[in-house]
């Protein structure tokens, strides 16, 4: 019996795709995965991959990369996202992880400093502001001649008239709670009554039915014994409706009682999960109007979330010089991060000033609009949701 022996198969390795590591410079020998001095991994494109992977590794190695990654994002607009998908990538924290952190402070700095116990739209009109205004009137109407005397004292019972009867529109509506309340329901649920008509009872009749029961009954109540009051069939949806017509009621209580912290203090929860859905659509957009530069999906989120980490930064400052001085820096802030966002995107798409302008002004456009539609969604999620 011959024994055959069978040569050994030799294991294939990855051949380097780099001459040089591209975060440090040192050259790469032919079979090497990684860089023998920095330790990145020999990889040129920026993956979904390689950029979790990133992430992941960037937890247990965030406080040496801290400093050398935020102090050149935010003194040299879009040089760190430009290293980053050109491959230096070791040197810096993770951009989504980065954006994460920031965001996470700021929002929760901005609810531990804010008040909004304080917010007050009082319906009432003060008259004695009033008066103090119209005798400032008076003495500048005596410095007239008698026919700008009769144009004055015209506006000024016009005026009077108008004032009198915003006031008592009001108080009409603001004493009349049951009719303001309908009308907050009546809003959210009109689409739904015009574009959903069933042969049985529509969802926003069966809200607003619910609701008209819970205004007219005051109190606490079962889910289940008020459905069976109302005779309705005790079921998933007619539950569920019942319990979104009790939010709306206990939300539309608070406006009328003036009591907007919860409220505001919701939409800031939803606001913060909701600008990260909508970050993708941010990159989106640039993919769109910069697609001439061949550059992946995954490259622009990552100037998206450096630059939305500059935003917070921005933010948090302005908030934490708010709490030692009465001087309002919003706009003074608000005003940087547009300069701040047009000079990262000349450096990371590397294209003239022109043309980065026209593109910027574009960008926040959609951008504006984008946020516009957040919000409409946030604050009915807020009204709607505990």
């Amino acid at each position: 019996m011959k024994l055959r022996l069978r040569k050994k198969k030799e294991v294939s390795t990855i051949k380097s795709v780099l001459p040089e590591c591209l975060n440090c410079g040192k050259p790469l020998a032919a079979d090497d995965n990684f860089c023998s001095y920095c330790g990145q991994k020999n990889v040129e494109k920026l993956s979904f991959a390689s950029f979790l992977g990133q992430l992941i590794s960037g937890f247990f190695n965030y406080d040496s990369r801290f400093w050398t990654t935020i102090v050149p994002l935010i003194i040299k607009p879009g040089k760190v996202s430009k290293d980053f998908i050109d491959g230096k990538r070791k040197r810096y924290v993770n951009p989504f992880q980065m954006y994460l952190h920031v965001s996470i402070l700021f929002f929760l700095i901005f609810g531990w400093t804010s008040n909004f116990d304080e917010i007050n739209f009082d319906p009432n009109i003060n008259e004695g502001d009033v008066a103090v205004i119209d005798s400032l009137l008076q003495q500048g109407v005596a410095n007239l001649d008698e026919k700008e005397k009769v144009l004055v004292d015209s506006l000024l019972v016009e005026n009077k008239m108008i004032r009198d009867s915003v006031k008592n529109e009001i108080i009409k509506k603001t004493s009349g709670g049951f009719n303001f309340s309908k009308m907050i329901v009546d809003t959210i649920y009109n689409i739904d009554k015009k574009n959903h008509q069933f042969d049985s009872i529509s969802r926003s009749d069966k809200i607003e039915d619910f609701y008209s029961f819970l205004v007219n009954n005051p109190g606490k109540h079962q889910t289940e014994t008020s459905l069976k009051k109302l005779g309705y069939p005790v079921n998933f949806w007619n539950s569920f409706y019942f319990e979104q017509a009790t939010r709306i009621k206990k939300n539309v209580d608070l406006i009328e009682n003036q009591n907007f912290a919860p409220l505001i203090n919701k939409s800031i929860s939803y606001f913060s999960i909701g600008l990260f859905i909508f970050l993708p659509l941010f990159a989106l957009s640039l993919k769109l109007f910069y697609y001439r530069k061949h550059m992946n999906y995954m490259e622009h989120l990552v100037f998206v979330f450096h630059t939305q980490t500059v935003f917070f930064l921005l933010l948090l400052i302005s908030t934490l010089i708010g709490l030692v001085s009465n001087y309002e820096n919003f706009w003074i802030f608000m005003l940087l991060f547009l300069i701040y966002l047009f000079l990262a995107l000349r450096k990371f798409y590397q294209q003239g000033a022109i043309k980065t302008f026209i593109k910027f002004a574009l960008l926040n456009w959609v951008y504006s609009t984008l946020a516009t539609i957040a919000v409409m969604i946030i604050s009915i999620l807020a009204f709607m949701l505990d």
